[in-house]
């Protein structure tokens, strides 16, 4: 039964099959899996929201067969700005 529950969460990708998805985006046809080759699926909210500073906006690439998906993150001007407030904080902070 532990395995069955473990096939049922959504994974990212590792970073090798990650940047082969993004140099895939640029090709006419559309993007594929990098380990069944079943066209990617774009989701209009990302699961990563909870983690992204305020602001951000956000897509996922997922494959349903795999259970894999690629987060792709769209910033703005705001949230730009958290996220350089949040370096300068915690360079402080370590200082």
């Amino acid at each position: 039964m532990r395995a069955k529950a473990l096939t049922q969460t959504w994974r990212t990708y590792p970073p090798r099959e990650r940047k082969m998805i993004e140099a895939h985006l640029q090709e006419p046809d559309g993007c594929s899996c990098p380990r069944c080759g079943a066209m990617l699926e774009a989701r209009p909210k990302s699961r990563m929201l909870a983690v992204y500073p305020a602001g951000v906006s956000g897509i996922d690439l997922e494959c349903r067969q795999c259970r894999r998906f690629h987060p792709r993150v769209q910033h703005t001007q705001e949230s730009l700005y958290y996220t350089r407030i949040q370096r300068l904080a915690g360079a402080i902070m370590r200082a």
